[in-house]
């Protein structure tokens, strides 16, 4: 868990990097739950999550430095009409 906070405090320093104009913010810490409002790269089919390269970001961040089996999930897109694209990260079962 210590681990996983320290990442994400990180990441939210530096969000913009791979945000852009959209507004990272971490939700919850259990389960770890970080969030992309205004996402510019939410923009696949509507009613489909579509932000894969995100959640391949979070995924290898995660994977290679705080569960070497991570489990990434979106929750939550924009392109759904949701008001933020979510992502629930934590170890694989």
């Amino acid at each position: 868990p210590m681990a996983a906070r320290l990442l994400s405090t990180a990441i939210s320093k530096h969000a913009w990097t791979f945000t852009g104009s959209g507004r990272f913010a971490v939700e919850t810490l259990r389960p770890l739950t970080v969030s992309i409002t205004a996402n510019p790269l939410a923009c696949g089919a509507k009613g489909a999550p579509s932000c894969h390269w995100h959640a391949a970001v979070f995924e290898r961040l995660y994977g290679a430095l705080v569960w070497p089996a991570v489990r990434v999930t979106e929750t939550a897109c924009c392109a759904c009409g949701n008001a933020a694209c979510r992502f629930e990260i934590g170890p694989k079962a």
